[in-house]
């Protein structure tokens, strides 16, 4: 163990850099998806023997390279608004440099599991981590989660109905803990009873699981249409924009005379900038049926918010979106920082809502997220919680288009289906437009790009049948966070 430490600090960077590849492998356009078991192990055996310093430098080296993966499309999405390299090049450094310093924090904490002697603690400290940056006020993101991979297995995830998707992330990091262990025991290794109280939380969340998966939360049929005008409509010019827009609404309204669906769903950006309580829509201020879609709302201060609209036959209501995307839909201090008035990616900021809102629609209490709300796991958890029946997702993905962004923004409206134990109905302008029952489990699918419609019966339930308090699970996590943060801060096991 003394050789080990005293090797130079590049020679343990290698375990810490290659946790970084293999977990990168098992995201998009990869998808080696199994390989999340297996990922951390390599870092983990390096994290359980390093000292202070030599753990803060690999949590750094590892959140720097994984980041830099995970967030490049930032570079041509940046240069394509702006045509400045340095600008394109300024966010997609900044974002990786910010996630290592992040990780230099989760790699004290996680190495203080071990100097602690309560290695069994890192799959809590893992979760309460991710939780952690997915919600920390001013940069919450909550992005390439451990769990992510895991989506198309809808069997093995229902955990995350009973603790959200950072539940799923921590058995991912429960079973490279215990491979880690059972491969290369430390000093401080977890003890033979640890080591099954671990294995069977993981085996006992896996069987439940497998029961829920089997085990529908039934309901009404009812008809609803999905429409995907198949328009790019983040680089359209906006005025062949409007007209395309308008030519999709000639067609749409006629099919849906032809055979009224009980809600159609548009994508967001159907609907232009509005100052009444109606969406400025090519459909018309009266559309033929009950449509729910996405648009823009200035209040009378002249503030902009992003807004999902819904005509339900008689009269429209609406709820604008909470949960801005930062240097996308507002750019902090841009008219106090000259070099931010650079970042023109929109002539102008939005405003995030305050209240989020269940809509009520002639299907049922439909809860909607607008695009980059569908990475939030709390959004759909409360809605479910506040009555709703199903969940929409409308969205915008051609910012994103033949980018691994675009595979993590839509993939993630399993787990949310999965954690409100609702049914959700996606529609993209140009895709990924889907449908899910209550369980996550894809149950329709637009295979083109192109204009289409899925018409589709859903299976809409009385209610959620999630866990209602579900979100305890991540404020454990970050009691145990605080605890081993503070139990490092009072014994400080490096000095003994």
């Amino acid at each position: 163990m003394r050789r080990l430490i005293e090797k130079p600090w590049v020679d343990r960077s290698l375990p810490t850099i290659g946790s970084a590849i293999l977990l990168i492998l098992c995201f998009p356009p990869f998808n080696l998806r199994w390989l999340v078991l297996v990922a951390l192990v390599p870092w983990f055996t390096v994290l359980a023997r390093a000292r202070g310093k030599d753990a803060a430098r690999s949590g750094f080296a590892f959140g720097f390279v994984y980041f830099a993966f995970q967030m490049f499309w930032l570079f041509p999405f940046v240069y394509r608004w702006t045509s400045n390299f340095a600008l394109a090049l300024a966010p997609w450094l900044v974002t990786a440099t910010i996630a290592g310093l992040f990780h230099l924090g989760l790699a004290l904490l996680l190495r203080g599991c071990w100097s602690l002697r309560r290695p069994w603690l890192v799959p809590l400290v893992w979760a309460g981590f991710e939780g952690f940056r997915a919600y920390v006020i001013g940069l919450a993101f909550p992005w390439a989660m451990l769990a992510f991979p895991l989506w198309p297995f809808p069997a093995v995830i229902q955990g995350a109905a009973w603790g959200t998707v950072f539940l799923v992330s921590a058995m991912a990091a429960a079973v490279n803990l215990l491979i880690a262990e059972s491969l290369y025991p430390t000093e401080f290794a977890v003890t033979h009873r640890a080591r099954l109280a671990i294995a069977g939380f993981v085996v006992l969340l896996v069987v439940g699981s497998l029961v829920r998966y089997q085990s529908p939360n039934p309901g009404e049929d009812h008809v609803v249409m999905l429409y995907q005008p198949g328009i790019d409509q983040a680089f359209t010019p906006p005025d062949e924009e409007v007209v395309r827009l308008q030519e999709v609404a000639v067609r749409a309204r006629e099919m849906i005379l032809a055979n009224p669906p009980e809600l159609t769903v548009f994508p967001e950006g159907f609907a232009l900038a509005s100052q009444t309580d109606y969406a400025a829509t090519p459909l018309g201020t009266s559309p033929p049926a009950p449509v729910l879609l996405g648009g823009n709302w200035l209040d009378a201060d002249g503030k902009r918010y992003q807004t999902a609209y819904l005509w339900d036959g008689t009269r429209w209501d609406r709820a604008n979106k909470t949960r801005l995307v930062v240097f996308g839909e507002y750019v902090p201090g841009r008219d106090k920082i000259p070099l931010l008035k650079n970042f023109k990616i929109s002539e102008y900021d939005l405003t995030p809502g305050s209240t989020l809102r269940v809509l009520d629609t002639p299907v049922g209490k439909v809860g909607q997220m607008l695009c980059f709300e569908g990475l939030f796991p709390d959004l759909a958890a409360r809605q479910s919680v506040m009555g709703a029946q199903a969940i929409t997702i409308m969205s915008i993905d051609d910012w994103y288009d033949r980018t691994p962004a675009w595979d993590q923004l839509w993939g993630s409206g399993i787990f949310r289906s999965i954690e409100s134990g609702l049914p959700l109905w996606r529609v993209g302008s140009r895709g990924r437009t889907f449908t899910t029952d209550s369980r996550g489990r894809i149950t329709n699918w637009l295979e083109n790009r192109n204009e289409d419609t899925l018409r589709f019966r859903a299976n809409v339930p009385k209610g959620s049948d999630g866990f209602g308090y579900k979100f305890a699970f991540v404020w454990l996590c970050w009691a145990v966070m605080g605890y081993v943060g503070l139990m490092l801060l009072i014994q400080k096991p490096d000095r003994k």
